[in-house]
């Protein structure tokens, strides 16, 4: 695993979501993981990728552990897929609204 990502760097909030969020992708994208945070991964593979899969799933909660705050672990704890503790932060953090939008835009 090519994984990378600073101490200072670790998802704390609504603050860095967006630079965390990016940054997280790219690490995904390079070790070949993004799949298991963008789709459902079907159940009925064959048993000889059972587990490949489960090992990728596996690295990708953790990936996704290791770059959040202590403070941020009892939001994903319970999650059993890689994917919903995904969506968990992001419904949790990431700001879709026009105000929002534009608060970003005038900082620019």
């Amino acid at each position: 695993m090519k994984t990378v990502f600073r101490v200072e760097d670790r998802l704390e909030g609504a603050t860095n979501f967006r630079a965390w969020n990016i940054k997280l992708l790219l690490i995904l994208e390079e070790n070949d993981l993004q799949d298991y945070i963008n789709q459902a991964i079907p159940e009925t593979i064959e048993d000889e990728e059972k587990v490949e899969h489960k090992k990728k799933e596996v690295m990708t909660r953790r990936i996704l552990g290791d770059f959040i705050k202590g403070h941020m672990i009892p939001h994903i704890a319970e999650l059993k897929t890689a994917k919903k503790m995904y969506n968990a932060l992001v419904k949790l953090f990431e700001r879709k609204n026009i105000s929002r939008r534009l608060s970003l835009r005038n900082q620019i």
